[in-house]
């Protein structure tokens, strides 16, 4: 990690809502300043994911970061993880 980035979390869940609770997860210990401070949110998600998991994903980050930021995604597809979807942020200020 460079000087500039502050690690936010890595969220993984499975089932219902998954999607969702990893992206939660992910987030729960930025403080609300460092995600509004935040010039590039970082997305990195894996895991079987299904299009409108992703766009989940993407419409839960908006409604916390605002629809301003610049969020640069990763999204990749890995079997490996089961049926898991692992989610990481990283903030760049």
């Amino acid at each position: 990690m460079q000087d500039n980035e502050i690690y936010a979390g890595t969220g993984k869940a499975e089932g219902l809502d998954r999607a969702k609770m990893a992206v939660m997860e992910a987030f729960c210990n930025a403080e609300e300043e460092q995600i509004r401070d935040a010039k590039v949110i970082k997305i990195e998600v894996r895991g079987q994911l299904k299009m409108t998991e992703v766009n989940e994903i993407g419409d839960y980050i908006e409604s916390i970061a605002g629809d301003e930021k610049n969020v640069e995604y990763n999204v990749e597809f890995d079997e490996t993880i089961g049926d898991n979807i692992m989610v990481t942020v990283v903030l760049s200020i």
